[in-house]
């Protein structure tokens, strides 16, 4: 997987072009970053990392959660969702 300019540091490129792969059935669908990095054998935080490096090379687009406030009490209305940018 070529990503341009853009440098991988650490990150090999098997182990992004499995996450790739992989984030292709999760398109759509809530982040579920522990099931990743059990799926990929890796740690959550090296999970986040990914989804940093390929937002970041408008590969992914992660849409954020949305808060609201009940009676002084902070609740959560959606998780995050995962996108690939086709175009």
């Amino acid at each position: 997987m070529e990503l341009g300019g853009f440098s991988l540091g650490e990150v090999g490129e098997h182990a992004m072009g499995s996450f790739w792969k992989m984030l292709a059935f999760y398109h759509g669908q809530n982040l579920n970053a522990a099931e990743l990095a059990r799926s990929l054998d890796v740690s959550a935080p090296t999970i986040r990392k990914y989804l940093d490096i390929l937002s970041g090379a408008f590969m992914m687009r992660q849409l954020q959660p949305s808060f609201t406030m009940v009676s002084g009490t902070i609740r959560l209305l959606r998780a995050s969702r995962l996108f690939r940018r086709w175009r």
